[in-house]
């Protein structure tokens, strides 16, 4: 009973690091959450924002520029209002209005929803510009707007998402081997196993999230994630009941959820950066302990 305590101990204390060395660091470079390239970009002056169907700031709130041009172009982005599209509350680096021969525009933030979206620009002579709208891809954190055939086009980051993955294996296989300690598993007999299989599942988890999200089976990124979140477990209980060396059959089940569901929040943890997760791990490691040691009172 000591060793494995140990070895949660052992975990805990390696959760810790990341939050500890972001309380001791600088301050990381802001981060750029949407770019804009401009195709055909207008050879004057204009005005540009992203337009949502979530309500964002009133037109009240731009309206401190006494320049009646741009007041005129204020107007005009919020002329859609009436068909259920609204400018976003953040204006882009630079302003609401950029200089003539801006072509590349970014949104350091943008608090309303983008799972639809489209872009509307007006030049200085009046001219007024609208996308066409698009729904928003998962990793689709740039786009490029030919303002000649009004196509939005988004630009998917491929690395990034390749690098989040193999944070999330990572991450995955780190824990669910240390826990094989915790549960008192033999590590040299059952770590191949806990490797094939989690590299089979997180396969699974994510040809299916990329392909509900990039093909726009569905718009809630949550609901897929939960679901599978909540399958993958099941399907390993079920392999590490059958195959896994050492123990009873409850302690290995019981050894697939915890595992599951802790990696998954100390995946979110590193995402995030949220203290409340690592506090839910915490009570997640607390509650399976207690469960561990109610079916094995022995120990």
């Amino acid at each position: 009973m000591k060793r494995r305590w140990r070895w949660i101990l052992l975990l805990c204390l390696i959760l810790m690091i990341p939050v500890t060395a972001s309380a001791n660091s600088p301050a990381p470079e802001p981060s750029v959450e949407f770019t804009l390239q401009l195709t055909h970009a207008p050879n004057e002056a204009y005005g540009i924002t992203i337009l949502t169907r979530e309500p964002g700031a009133a037109q009240s709130a731009f309206m401190n520029d006494e320049h009646p041009v741009h007041r005129e172009m204020i107007a005009a982005m919020f002329s859609l209002e009436a068909e259920g599209w609204y400018p976003v509350t953040e204006v882009p680096t630079g302003g609401l209005f950029q200089a003539k021969g801006t072509a590349q525009i970014e949104w350091m933030t943008i608090s309303q929803s983008m799972k639809e979206y489209r872009i509307i620009l007006i030049t200085e002579s009046g001219a007024v510009h609208v996308s066409d709208p698009v729904i928003r891809r998962d990793y689709a954190n740039a786009a490029t707007y030919d303002l000649e055939t009004s196509q939005l086009t988004q630009d998917i980051n491929y690395q990034d998402y390749g690098r989040r993955v193999l944070i999330a294996v990572s991450v995955t296989l780190v824990v669910e081997s240390l826990l094989l300690f915790a549960f008192e598993f033999s590590f040299k007999k059952n770590l191949r196993l806990v490797i094939l299989t989690n590299l089979s599942t997180q396969l699974l988890l994510n040809v299916v999230l990329f392909v509900t999200h990039y093909y726009e089976f569905t718009q809630e990124n949550w609901s897929v994630l939960l679901v599978m979140e909540l399958l993958i477990p099941i399907i390993e209980s079920i392999v590490y009941a059958k195959f896994m060396q050492g123990r009873k059959i409850g302690s290995r089940v019981l050894y697939a959820f915890t595992a599951n569901f802790t990696s998954f929040f100390i995946g979110m943890l590193i995402y995030d950066a949220m203290t409340m997760m690592y506090i839910v791990f915490i009570v997640i490691m607390g509650i399976g302990s207690m469960f561990y040691m109610l079916f094995h009172p022995a120990y």
